[in-house]
């Protein structure tokens, strides 16, 4: 692994309830990205982990609840805190006077120093973050996201509770003609809608951009092999500089990760990946 650290972008995890691929997640990014932040509903849960806040609710989400309406083949309760991981986000970062941040799920870890991507694509302008499955018309994950500015992170749950009060129809037009029925309507189809909206305000990770002679890009998910090379349906993971890079299959390009997400049944593979990695191996 690169011995680079990041010491200037936290990276925010918010976790309910109590697992270790949390851990092993969080003891992986911080071998190169310093400063880590677990928000969870039960801190004793996690003393292990040097910073570790209770979970704060504020008033915005049950605006959201109010005009909430379930469409999602997940169950109400999980889609629920899909949506509210972002209002907790806001709160946390307005409470602490945090500007910009990485927000994470729980089965994505960072593999290199953020800012190595962040910084090739540095704007003025306040933008949100998400990855796609290599055609920009799938629906946009937001398991690595970086909010550039907390302002823009306010506009977004501006427009969650919008779209649901005054635009559902035409949300379920974009979520059935563009993307697919599959799944139904989650927070993805939500930054998906966003970024068709605004295209300069949300960025997709998942296109490589070029820092120091190489290239590097953002997982959307290491079971979903794409354009990469694969084998049995998980991306091949190589070493060159120590640091991890992809295959893509079309051009033999290197790509430098910055992150892993382990989606799914992949998540069985966390613990050998953090085995691995925090060896040095």
């Amino acid at each position: 692994m690169s011995n680079t650290i990041n010491s200037e972008i936290p990276i925010v995890y918010i976790h309910f309830g109590n697992c270790g691929y949390i851990r092993d997640a969080i003891n992986v990014t911080k071998i190169t990205n310093s400063d880590v932040i677990l928000l969870t509903d039960n801190v004793n849960n996690y003393t292990d982990i040097e910073r570790v806040y209770p979970i704060v609710l504020d008033d915005r989400i049950n605006e959201f609840r109010l005009v909430y309406k379930h469409l999602s083949t997940n169950n109400e309760s999980f889609e629920l805190l899909c949506f509210n991981r972002w209002f907790i986000l806001y709160n946390f970062m307005k409470k602490h006077n945090i500007s910009n941040c990485m927000y994470c799920d729980s089965d994505c870890m960072l593999v290199n120093d953020i800012s190595k991507y962040i910084n090739t694509i540095k704007t003025n302008a306040p933008y949100i973050s998400g990855t796609s499955h290599f055609k920009e018309n799938v629906a946009v994950s937001p398991h690595a996201t970086y909010i550039s500015d907390i302002t823009i992170l306010e506009e977004i749950l501006t427009f969650f509770i919008d779209t649901y009060k005054d635009d559902f129809e035409s949300l379920v037009k974009i979520r059935t003609e563009e993307i697919g029925p599959a799944g139904g309507i989650c927070d993805m189809t939500l930054f998906h809608v966003y970024k068709k909206l605004y295209p300069d305000k949300l960025k997709l990770f998942s296109i490589p951009v070029e820092h120091e002679d190489k290239k590097y890009v953002f997982d959307h998910n290491i079971n979903v092999p794409g354009q990469y090379e694969h084998s049995n349906g998980i991306k091949k993971l190589y070493t060159k500089d120590s640091e991890l890079y992809m295959k893509e299959l079309a051009t033999d390009e290197h790509h430098f990760v910055c992150n892993l997400h382990f989606q799914g049944s992949a998540k069985q593979y966390i613990g050998q990946v953090k085995t691995l990695l925090c060896n040095g191996k």
